[in-house]
């Protein structure tokens, strides 16, 4: 049986049932996994940012012959291209841009200005402030918790929630470990609308992502999702070669430039769509220890949607 809608400012602002959104991932943020998303309930986005200017047109033209549904595209704006990008999401009437990194004010009005939802990802409740006054429709408060690039305040998610719900009155999207109904739960009754699902998605059936990288996920423990390079553009994955040696240079005292050499470029690449465990970065969050099994992104949504209902049927009330 298909679980009741959940109805929240972000599900009526996107017209969907399920106050869920897709991580937009690179490298393996597909047409398919976004859309089936989407058929699930919640908002599936493409992970653009590393994307062409031409696959990302050839990626929206394929989600929609897979679904009439809402969908969303992420675009980085310390990617270089991400203006480019930008410009493909306004020709081809993209529902929803996901913005990254980067000033708010510098997509945003473009954006708007041709009929899309735009939201920003934020880790401190000063830039979601910021986002609001440039005008977004939502911002996306991505905790220490999240996988890839984290911000480098490294607030947890029950410490941003608070303070990013009482600086903005646009809704709010939690972003950063939620694996579970349970994770919804509380990320809601701290001050969100919807959260935001990277890595459960990211060993979905229908995720590219190569074997191995489901294999390291499925097997981590609650201390293998570790974060590197905290000095240098921080991030957060499993533990390998490659990021045990950017921890290192991070205990050493390294220069930014010695830790960006390190870091080399395509090491996420190498992970999600390789399997080089040798060379790549394998992106994580804090949530990986409690996932288990990759199932298909219907299953995925209905196990995260009747547990958030469990969770507040079994609330105690005054």
């Amino acid at each position: 049986m298909t679980p009741a809608g959940i109805q929240t400012r972000l599900t009526e602002l996107l017209g969907i049932r399920y106050p869920i959104l897709l991580g937009g991932m690179a490298w393996i943020g597909s047409a398919e996994l976004a859309a089936a998303v989407t058929g699930a309930g919640g908002l599936g986005v493409l992970g653009s940012s590393t994307m062409s200017p031409d696959e990302l047109s050839a990626a929206v033209d394929r989600i929609r012959e897979i679904t009439d549904g809402p969908f969303g595209a992420n675009i980085s704006l310390v990617v270089e291209g991400g203006e480019q990008l930008a410009g493909v999401a306004a020709q081809k009437k993209v529902p929803v841009v996901v913005v990254s990194g980067g000033r708010p004010d510098r997509l945003t009005g473009r954006l708007k200005d041709a009929g899309i939802k735009v939201f920003h990802t934020t880790s401190t409740a000063r830039m979601a402030e910021k986002a609001a006054a440039a005008g977004v429709d939502a911002v996306i408060a991505e905790a220490s918790e999240a996988a890839g690039h984290i911000g480098r305040d490294e607030i947890p998610l029950s410490a941003l929630l608070p303070l990013v719900r009482d600086a903005v009155d646009v809704p709010v999207v939690a972003a950063g470990g939620i694996v579970c109904g349970r994770g919804m739960a509380a990320a809601l009754a701290l001050g969100a609308d919807g959260v935001q699902i990277g890595t459960l998605f990211a060993v979905a059936k229908e995720s590219p992502a190569h074997k191995k990288y489901k294999e390291l996920v499925l097997a981590a423990g609650e201390r293998d999702p570790v974060v590197y390079a905290r000095l240098e553009h921080p991030g957060r994955g499993l533990r390998t070669k490659a990021v045990d040696h950017l921890i290192e240079l991070d205990c050493s005292g390294a220069s930014p430039e010695e830790i960006d050499r390190a870091r080399g470029l395509g090491r996420a690449r190498k992970a999600l769509l390789e399997g080089n465990e040798a060379e790549g970065i394998f992106p994580a969050g804090l949530g990986a220890a409690r996932i288990r099994e990759s199932k298909p992104v219907a299953e995925i949504v209905r196990f995260v949607v009747e547990g958030y209902l469990g969770v507040i049927k079994g609330l105690p009330h005054g």
